[in-house]
């Protein structure tokens, strides 16, 4: 899914964007060119059903989580990393680590569990899942006041509905996940404790 599609965040001032290629990179720069990635990753689910969108994007966050978290462990000694896929292998598992290891924040650790529980809902939904349902709405509005203001700038919040504010926060998420891989570097395997020194 949405192979072609990395998000690179070069620096925290300032960003150039390169999207010439097919499958290259985009990185980021200035709000218009953040909102030009946020509509290129938006077709991913040009139309689609409102479950599938959360299903699909949901898919997305997680698979980002997942290779931020295999960037920054330790890397495993085995062949199959059993902490990814054993221990830690649900999505709920796997945001805990990422916020129990510094990876996210906790701001983001909460976000993540809202869209997780919001993706969980599609599952119990399968034929009647809608944006206007009241359990939905909620979660969506939640999402919307935590992440506050700022990020809706130049946007016609009043105008977009439920699904159009989902569409556009899951898609903000995903984009910071994606731009988390270059922030944050790898945890360094802890010195040989004083029992092996001699060795």
């Amino acid at each position: 899914m949405a192979k072609d599609i990395q998000f690179v965040d070069k620096s925290t001032d300032s960003y150039a964007i390169n999207s010439s290629t097919k499958g290259g990179k985009i990185v980021i720069n200035e709000r218009e060119e953040f909102f030009a990635a946020l509509e290129r990753a938006e077709s991913l689910v040009k139309g689609e059903s409102p479950r599938a969108k959360v299903l699909i994007y949901v898919s997305a966050i997680e698979r980002s989580l997942q290779e931020v978290l295999r960037n920054v462990l330790v890397p495993s000694n085995q062949k199959e990393d059993i902490l990814l896929s054993e221990t830690a292998n649900t999505f709920e598992s796997q945001i805990d680590l990422a916020f129990r290891t510094g990876v996210i924040s906790h701001n983001l650790w909460r976000d993540l569990h809202i869209l997780r529980e919001l993706r969980d809902d599609c599952y119990g939904r399968i034929e009647n899942f809608s944006f206007e349902h009241s359990a939905i709405k909620s979660s969506v509005a939640m999402l919307e006041r935590n992440i506050g203001k700022k990020t809706f700038i130049g946007l016609p919040v009043m105008r977009m509905d439920t699904e159009d504010k989902f569409s556009f926060i899951a898609r903000t998420f995903w984009i910071t996940i994606e731009q988390t891989k270059d922030r944050v570097g790898r945890i360094s395997e802890a010195k040989a404790e004083n029992l092996y020194k001699d060795n």
